[in-house]
């Protein structure tokens, strides 16, 4: 009985299964007609556009002093390394200009003092205030920047850990912050291209340049997984109305490159073109001469903002030939010999200008007169003349400078140097016929006594630098060249290329007292 019942039972759990086998696998299939397969022989497979040959280009005639140079940010965990944009790299040092890197932020405005570019690649860290100001300022004095970011660059690994933070540091935002003053934003997406793209929708090919220096011989680039820009200032490199951005789903074209400041500012929403092996692909190559060209052009002209980085060659200090080394001429020189030293300058004695040198000229204000000296300092329009005290004349001068003239930097504003009580031996090279002491009158700054108080007159120039040293007498003169040595320029009224200083300890202490 129990085995006819297992039977049952076993018969009951495989007769459900086996009707079911049989019902739905009845025999084998058989086609009636062979499989349509495709025609592989009539198949163009998308092959990649290859780049542009490239010439190696290599200016030879730049000699280190002269060398541009551009400094590049891996200071603000900049979602790259060095040896990935190794083409850029490479093509800015083909022109014979200096590649240097900042990764200390603290140190970003010293270092700007003394570069021609600045190239800011992906940040996810932010930029502390005086950060952007001194990228601000360095724009302001002819410095050239360029500011890249990436969709696939956007956040960093602290972001991805700490998803709270992430929005806090996105590349994009960080950017922007560094282009507002420009009218250049990054939009946080990604464009897309369904109808013509390279190989992935994401990999735009953009054929649409305007003329520019930049987009020079350009016929067809690709970027991939590139940002959006919204700017009211000059677009470089336009999407077609078929990619879209990710944000809307709305063809438009959108700007992916743009340039602002007067041509000084270049913003790319993509910086993937630049590696290998895309560099290789339709004109990337020559995208990337073109802006290594444009950051290695001419080496911008300083002034006095940019103390103690004032000379880019080797410099003679002017001595005519009737002067005599004493002892506090000997000092002024060794001075200035210790401050180009730092810079790897040298310094040569001479009685005249020379060729391919910067200029150092250091004189009392009595021998400024001198027709040799008056082609250097016509350009600075002081005038000289009796006028009042020496304590009034300051006053007013105070009055005068509270509100100086427009410029791009002004240090210390509020500070007027006071005159030093010198020997009525020394105040009387500094007095008329009459006895009443002299002053110089600066534009724009107000009326000055000459005793105790320095001047610094800076003239930038493409073929020489001239930078002239003006004192009551030797002993002032060497110790207003300690302050390039000390590179301390703080107590100093500076606009533009006129720095106005005390050079005497009494000048100091009156200045402090007052």
């Amino acid at each position: 009985m129990k085995t006819n019942r297992m039977i049952i039972a076993l018969i009951c759990l495989v007769l459900p299964a086996l009707i079911r086998t049989l019902w739905f696998f009845q025999g084998s299939y058989t086609r009636s007609e062979p499989v349509a397969t495709p025609d592989y022989s009539q198949i163009e497979l998308q092959t990649l556009p290859l780049s542009t040959p490239v010439v190696l280009e290599i200016t030879a005639s730049r000699a280190d002093s002269s060398r541009p140079v551009v400094l590049l940010d891996i200071g603000h965990d900049n979602m790259f390394s060095v040896s990935e944009i190794e083409p850029f790299i490479e093509a800015v040092t083909d022109l014979k200009a200096e590649i240097r890197v900042n990764d200390d932020p603290t140190m970003l405005a010293q270092m700007l003092k003394d570069v021609d570019a600045y190239v800011v690649i992906a940040p996810t860290l932010p930029f502390e205030i005086e950060e952007r100001d001194a990228i601000n300022k360095f724009v302001a004095r002819g410095g050239r920047l360029l500011v890249i970011t990436d969709p696939t660059r956007d956040m960093s690994y602290y972001g991805y850990v700490f998803g709270d933070t992430a929005a806090k540091l996105q590349s994009v935002n960080i950017a922007n912050t560094l282009l507002e003053a420009y009218q250049i934003a990054f939009a946080e997406d990604y464009l897309y291209d369904m109808v013509e793209n390279e190989a992935n929708f994401r990999n735009i090919i953009l054929t649409d340049f305007a003329q520019d220096v930049l987009t020079k011989n350009l016929n067809q680039v690709i970027f991939y997984s590139a940002h959006s820009i919204r700017t009211q200032a000059k677009a470089l490199i336009t999407v077609s109305e078929t990619t879209y951005s990710s944000l809307t789903d709305v063809g438009s074209n959108h700007p992916v490159s743009a340039r602002a400041a007067d041509e000084q500012v270049v913003a790319l929403g993509d910086m993937t073109f630049m590696t290998r092996p895309y560099v290789q692909v339709a004109d990337n190559q020559l995208l990337v001469r073109n802006l290594a060209r444009w950051l290695s052009g001419e080496k911008r002209q300083r002034n006095l903002h940019d103390f103690p980085y004032l000379f880019t060659r080797p410099v003679v200090l002017l001595l005519p030939k009737d002067v005599t080394l004493d002892q506090d001429m000997l000092g002024m020189v060794n001075t200035a010999q210790k401050f180009l030293n730092a810079s790897n300058l040298s310094l040569r004695l001479n009685d005249k200008p020379l060729e391919g040198y910067d200029l150092l000229i250091a004189s009392t204000y009595q021998q400024s007169q001198a027709k040799e000296l008056q082609l250097y300092l016509g350009a600075f329009a002081l005038e000289f003349s009796a006028g009042k005290g020496a304590q009034d004349s300051n006053r007013e001068a105070m009055a005068l400078t509270a509100t100086p003239q427009s410029t791009p930097e002004t240090v210390n504003p509020a500070l007027t140097p006071t005159p030093a009580i010198e020997t009525e031996e020394a105040t009387d090279t500094l007095r008329d016929k009459t006895g009443i002491k002299q002053t110089v009158t600066i534009p724009g700054m107000g009326r000055f006594s000459l005793n105790g108080i320095g001047l610094i007159l800076f003239s930038p120039g493409n073929e020489q630098n001239t930078l002239i040293l003006l004192a009551s007498s030797e002993e002032s003169l060497n110790d207003l060249s300690l302050l390039l040595i000390e590179e301390d320029l703080s107590d100093c009224l500076i606009q533009e290329n006129i720095a106005v200083c005390p050079v005497t300890r009494e000048s100091k202490n009156n200045s402090s007292g007052d």
